[in-house]
């Protein structure tokens, strides 16, 4: 697994582009904590230092997430009011990507496209492993359907769609079964494929639905940060959530986003360039 490597400059952009530089990375692909802010001293100033972790494709989803829970019928769904996402039986309203500065039309991040050539066994051995698992919880009315994207290197990304009804208890709370069970789909896989290829796993659209609400709450906070000039501490997320406001806020000109805390405390902090 990756370490986190420390990087200094006169601010916190500076250091953090020395370190994307140096490890050749993305902003993205990153994970960033602020170890010192910048400031000035009698004799001089205190240049900022910042520590930046890859994000290994195979434990990003492991970093912090609890341990899988055990499937109970009837488990509560999430209360509307501390979730993002919309309830199961409530259409999802459909609605344009938003750039950086929250403009409708601009262009998705992730481009759909068929099986990648070379990927057959890989989708179809994702497949069975998850039909294992879901069979395994007893489950029985449900349909696995299966998508393709390319991330912005062009790497494959496979999502499988797990459609159904009653299918709440493979949520679970604030959706921290789901990312156990992406987790286990993800070790699965590693284990029994040469190529570790990266797979989500979506419940009845709570990913999507997650994303959109997520991201539209953050571009509401940039905007809230620009308008009052200071910061803004969101609350903790899970790592798979961080990295959608890191990326929903990545390209925005007045804002940046770093990641404080440690273990189930690790939040984002949106900040004013």
């Amino acid at each position: 697994m990756s370490t986190a490597q420390e990087f200094s400059g006169r601010t916190i952009e500076e250091a953090i582009a020395e370190g994307l530089q140096a490890l050749q990375r993305e902003r993205h692909e990153v994970d960033i904590e602020v170890v010192q802010h910048p400031r000035r001293k009698f004799l001089g100033r205190v240049d900022a230092v910042v520590s930046i972790q890859p994000l290994a494709e195979w434990q990003e989803q492991m970093e912090e997430e609890a341990v899988p829970q055990p499937v109970v019928t009837g488990q509560p769904e999430p209360p509307k009011a501390e979730v993002l996402d919309a309830p199961e039986d409530e259409p999802e309203p459909s609605s344009p990507p938003l750039d950086a500065r929250g403009r409708e039309d601009a262009v998705p991040a992730d481009t759909p496209v068929p099986t990648p050539a070379g990927y057959e066994e890989t989708e179809q051995v994702a497949v069975e492993t998850l039909t294992q698992l879901l069979d395994c919880m007893d489950l029985s009315a449900y349909t696995i359907n299966r998508s393709w994207a390319t991330d912005s290197q062009d790497r494959p990304i496979l999502t499988l769609h797990v459609e159904g009804e009653r299918l709440g208890r493979l949520i679970g709370r604030h959706g921290v079964t789901l990312s156990s069970l992406q987790s286990i789909l993800r070790l699965m896989l590693g284990q029994n494929l040469d190529r570790r290829p990266y797979v989500n796993l979506d419940v009845d659209g709570y990913q999507q639905k997650q994303q959109k609400a997520l991201t539209r709450k953050a571009l509401k906070i940039a905007e809230d940060v620009v308008s009052r000039g200071r910061p803004y501490e969101m609350e903790p997320l899970a790592a798979v959530n961080r990295r959608i406001v890191h990326m929903a806020l990545q390209n925005h000109p007045d804002v940046y986003t770093e990641s404080e805390g440690t273990g189930t405390d690790r939040r984002v902090v949106i900040y004013l360039k």
